[in-house]
């Protein structure tokens, strides 16, 4: 459990008058297309609730074309994000874009609408039923010919002064801020937050990268707005006393110790296999001697992206797939997981609540027949900013055009142990990695692709503040 003060825990603090907020904009110390580094004070202790303010901006002729992937919005632009004290890494977070759509599918409808809508620019959140009992987006603009276009005010311009600003907070770039604060009045060493973008340019192969677009005939470059870059600090300071007492901690040979969770990404490529027949993979997950507390993993074609979405979804399979690990030489089922509501049941487990999205959106069981063969569309079958999603009529739409359906098809499994669902509670991986296992009941076309897997770990480190020195465990 965590060490730290009971001040400094995320808990509720009954004497508030102790406490005061310092709001400060930070410019960033580096910034080029591709990268962004701010420097953050050595004052105050550092807010979960700090915020990364991003913009992009389009070639002229661009405006209202172009969109962020509508699940994942501004999240699109960054690459990766890396915490730094001095030279050493406290948490880093490799493929974010991916990360930040499959967590944000956790969230109430509600709350992606009202809060992450205009914060971030996403607006694939809420869903309604048209007259055709169909499933469809709730809030996108209707045209008059029934087809759904992205609200103008999300939409990138060509100019720094006009285009939409949105903003990440910090607990949701770092899994570690959910549910620690960095005293870096604590730290002698300058504490960094590193940002690598995602670019996107003229080549058709990259839209979807950062955003996507209507209109072929205009430029589809996007990058980033430079003077809409910021760091929206919030520092809290507390009362002489509280400092004081952490500070002399810090300072003492046992020193400020802090369990905090990182996630970690192992990034795998699967081949494509023989037509109507299994391929059964395997793939270590170099997670040796820690303690892990969750597995999630996206799954997509290779290069797979929609014209919506961009690249940012994990599609299933129409026959579904096969699913295990093998821990500590165990396999944690008897047998693999097959049907999808069993494996929406593992996820849910996982995360601690259930994904909130449509069943459409998870896997195409709603719409298959008992052999298994996609036989109609329960999804709305209209054009989306101009790109066409399957009509109802063409089962096999998702071999030449854009199917929405099965794009959420995330997997996941719990391994913290027990009722007791503590925060420190999670297994202890041996010496040999683990092994994830998946059966892909394969068929034709593009149900015989080569595939890539993104499997993100959840584990426990420890972050020890002696003398002012930082030591980050392995």
């Amino acid at each position: 459990m965590s060490m730290l003060p009971s001040s400094f825990q995320s808990v509720i603090i009954p004497d508030v008058d102790t406490l005061s907020i310092k709001s400060e904009v930070l410019d960033p110390i580096t910034i080029t297309d591709n990268l962004v580094v701010f420097q953050l004070p050595k004052t105050g202790t550092l807010d979960a609730g700090s915020m990364i303010q991003l913009a992009g901006v389009c070639d002229a002729g661009g405006d209202g074309h172009l969109f962020y992937p509508i699940d994942t919005g501004i999240n699109a632009f960054i690459q990766s994000a890396t915490l730094k004290i001095g030279n050493k890494v406290l948490t880093q977070t490799q493929d974010h874009a991916h990360l930040s759509t499959m967590m944000r599918k956790f969230k109430t409808p509600d709350e992606r609408a009202f809060k992450d809508m205009p914060r971030q620019g996403t607006c694939g959140d809420r869903f309604a039923v048209n007259s055709d009992a169909r499933v469809v987006y709730r809030d996108m603009v209707v045209d008059s010919s029934g087809d759904l276009t992205v609200p103008e005010y999300l939409k990138p311009t060509s100019s720094d002064s006009t285009t939409p600003v949105f903003s990440i907070m910090l607990s949701e770039l770092f899994s570690a801020f959910k549910n620690q604060q960095i005293p870096l009045f604590a730290i002698k060493d300058n504490v960094y937050i590193e940002i690598v973008l995602n670019t996107q340019d003229t080549e058709v192969s990259q839209i979807g990268t950062v955003c996507c677009r209507d209109d072929a005939t205009v430029s589809n470059r996007v990058k980033i707005s430079k003077p809409n870059v910021k760091f929206l600090y919030d520092g809290l300071y507390y009362s002489d006393v509280k400092s004081n007492a952490t500070m002399e901690q810090a300072l003492s040979p046992k020193g400020l110790t802090y369990l905090y969770e990182d996630v970690l990404e192992t990034f795998a490529s699967v081949p494509s296999g023989v037509d109507n027949q299994p391929q059964v993979i395997e793939r270590e997950i170099a997670l040796s001697g820690k303690s892990v507390r969750t597995i999630l993993v996206s799954d997509k074609p290779q290069g797979d992206k929609t014209g919506i979405q961009g690249l940012y979804i994990s599609r299933d399979q129409r026959k579904p797939s096969t699913l295990n690990l093998r821990i500590n030489d165990q396999r944690m089922y008897d047998r693999g997981i097959t049907s999808p509501p069993r494996k929406y049941d593992e996820l849910s487990f996982a995360v601690g609540q259930p994904l909130q999205v449509p069943s459409q959106l998870y896997s195409y069981d709603v719409d298959t027949d008992s052999t298994g063969t996609v036989n109609q569309n329960s999804f709305f079958v209209g054009k989306v900013e101009g790109t066409q999603l399957c009509p109802a009529d063409i089962p096999d739409f998702i071999q030449t055009g854009d199917d929405v359906r099965a794009t959420s098809a995330y997997a996941g499994f719990d391994l913290t142990k027990g009722a007791l669902n503590t925060f420190d509670n999670a297994t202890v991986v041996g010496v040999k990695p683990i092994l994830f296992e998946k059966t892909y009941d394969r068929g034709t076309g593009f149900d015989n692709t080569a595939r890539e897997l993104r499997i993100f770990s959840s584990v426990l480190k420890t972050l020890t503040i002696r003398d002012g020195v930082a030591m980050v465990s392995a």
